[in-house]
């Protein structure tokens, strides 16, 4: 046998796909669980949909997490703290829209709110002591510190 050939297998064999698995914050029925737990856990149940995307963003790490917490505590410069808009959590919205768990209010600051479904879906996510430990933590100790200005200074939308 020169060095080019591949011996002959004379055993049956078979291929099976695999489900590939899917980084839980990547999974929609994470993204709807977080998009409720930050609503409820907001002012009024109620978010702008620029302080959903920094919340959201800061929420997915542990870093960008104290990131977030630090300038809203200390009122750290923002340069250098780089805000990702993700589009998945558009698609979660759209999806806790399709359930009747959050409805938009268009012409007001406060674009997203939760409807009566979606405040008592979100006290039950909030009641499994066992899920969201991190981000329910986070949530609860920013919900004093996050306002529109800071958030709007953090984008650099405003001086």
């Amino acid at each position: 046998m020169n060095g080019t050939e591949i011996p002959k297998i004379d055993v049956p064999f078979s291929f099976t796909r695999r489900p590939r698995p899917i980084p839980p914050d990547l999974r929609p029925d994470w993204r709807v669980s977080v998009l409720l737990l930050i609503l409820y856990y907001s002012r009024g149940h109620k978010v702008s949909l620029r302080k959903l995307h920094v919340i959201n963003w800061a929420i997915r790490s542990a870093d960008n997490r104290e990131v977030l917490l630090d300038y809203l505590l200390n009122k750290t410069q923002s340069y250098g703290i780089v805000i990702r808009f993700e589009p998945g959590i558009i698609r979660a919205i759209d999806l806790a829209k399709g359930y009747k768990l959050v409805e938009m209010e268009y012409g007001t600051p406060s674009g997203i709110k939760l409807t009566a479904k979606g405040a008592e879906t979100a006290k039950k996510i909030d009641s499994l002591a066992d899920c969201f430990e991190k981000e329910r933590e986070f949530l609860i100790n920013i919900k004093p510190y996050v306002k529109e200005k800071d958030i709007s200074v953090l984008l650099n939308w405003e001086n």
